[in-house]
């Protein structure tokens, strides 16, 4: 059931002094100059609507110099038929009290349950709803589609957020790497795994060295014994047992060692254990690169999970207009970014997120609509009779009437 407002009275609220309009159309423009009670009726609807913390808010209900205030308001089916009859009343004495009759009468308990069950919105104002910034307008939205929207917008990007830093900073680890990885000589195959200990090799060095002194010895006792041999006869028995035994040890000896190599290796040690320990340098960086790229792999994954996470949640949330979607840029129209649509595509997706929550009662404000011009006050009634909305515009004029004119807060004139 599609329900408006058929008829607005109202005696001494707020600059009002006596109003009682019957909307011939779905789109009702308050005109006159400013300070009349243009305003005052707007605020009179949403009120009585909205209830005790909407009046609590609204400073001086009350004209000055009176003592109390109402404002009424029929609330009609599509067919004309009057469903509700919502009258708000206040004195001095408090913030108001409202009741609900049928429209044969009946008194309804619990009244502001009942408008709570008709009418969703505080106030919406479709006009101030484009003129908010795109974050705002995507609050405005993601408010109005409720739990049709299975995920919360604000979490998912702090999600996304954080997921995205960290990929950037693990990525910047990954350059820095790559750029010491590049610096390391190529890998040698050849090179042994764990640094050659100098001390092992002068430890051999002098091995060598001593039985080399050891063969040097046997040599020289063989030399002596040879001369003892030539020298003497008489001592030759002697000699050739010495020579024998002289002999004998050099045979039990190993070989000459040429010490050059070891002596060499030696000297080129530390670059050896350079080159090593560059290699070794060079196996941890690659590791640990491997290790971050498959963890800049996963924070991409992981990104584009939610990136899906958002698409389907935006695919199942239930759009009042098929062409209305969000993303991170604001609120879009059959793909574009809001502000580049038509001033008809804009007003339609503000009427969209104005009955995203489907309220039986669909009605709609804009409070100094000087600005809107013919064309958009035209593309406003189209819309409004397209959606079965009521709009309400307040309008500041000083010359042409337009609409219903308001003067010293009364209706002044009616224009065509």
């Amino acid at each position: 059931m599609s329900l408006t407002i058929t008829r607005f009275s109202a005696a001494n609220f707020k600059r009002l002094v006596a109003v009682d309009i019957t909307p011939e159309s779905n789109v009702v423009v308050l005109s006159g100059k400013n300070r009349q009670g243009k305003t005052s009726i707007l605020d009179g609807i949403f009120a009585v609507l909205k209830g005790a913390k909407v009046s609590k808010e609204t400073s001086q209900p009350i004209r000055d110099g009176q003592d109390a205030a109402w404002v009424r308001l029929e609330i009609s089916d599509e067919h004309g038929d009057v469903k509700y009859v919502a009258t708000r009343r206040w004195t001095k004495d408090d913030a108001g009290t409202l009741t609900i009759e049928s429209g044969d009468g009946a008194k309804y308990g619990s009244p502001q349950q009942i408008l709570d069950g008709l009418f969703s919105l505080v106030s919406f104002d479709p006009q101030s709803f484009l003129e908010l910034g795109s974050t705002a307008q995507v609050n405005e939205l993601v408010r109005a589609l409720g739990p049709s929207l299975p995920f919360d917008p604000d979490q998912l990007a702090a999600e996304r957020k954080g997921v995205f830093d960290r990929r950037t900073e693990v990525n910047r680890k990954v350059k820095e790497l790559e750029g010491q990885l590049a610096g390391f000589p190529d890998v040698d195959p050849e090179l042994p795994a764990e640094e050659v200990s100098a001390r092992d090799l002068l430890d051999e060095l002098n091995r060598a060295r001593e039985v080399n002194d050891e063969i040097a010895r046997a040599m020289r006792r063989l030399e002596l014994a040879q001369t003892a041999v030539e020298d003497a006869e008489r001592a030759l028995a002697r000699a050739q047992s010495e020579h024998k035994v002289a002999f004998a040890a050099l045979q039990d000896l190993p070989e000459y060692v040429d010490t050059t190599p070891l002596a060499d290796k030696i000297e080129n040690l530390d670059k050896l254990n350079a080159r090593i320990r560059a290699q070794n340098d060079r196996a941890r960086v690659a590791s640990t690169l491997s290790s971050l790229k498959n963890e800049v792999a996963g924070y991409t994954l992981k990104l584009q999970e939610i990136d899906r996470t958002k698409a389907e949640g935006i695919a199942r949330a239930k759009f009042p207009v098929p062409e209305l979607s969000f993303d991170d840029n604001g609120v879009t129209f059959n793909g574009r970014v809001l502000t580049q649509a038509s001033t008809e595509e804009q007003y339609r997706a503000a009427f969209g997120v104005a009955l995203a929550s489907n309220p039986e009662l669909r009605v709609c404000r804009i409070d100094r609509g000087e600005s809107i011009d013919s064309e958009s006050l035209k593309i406003i009634g189209e819309l409004a009779d397209e959606f079965g909305v009521q709009v309400w515009i307040t309008r500041v004029t000083d010359g042409q009437p337009v609409g219903i004119v308001i003067e010293a807060g009364e209706v002044a004139e009616v224009a065509e």
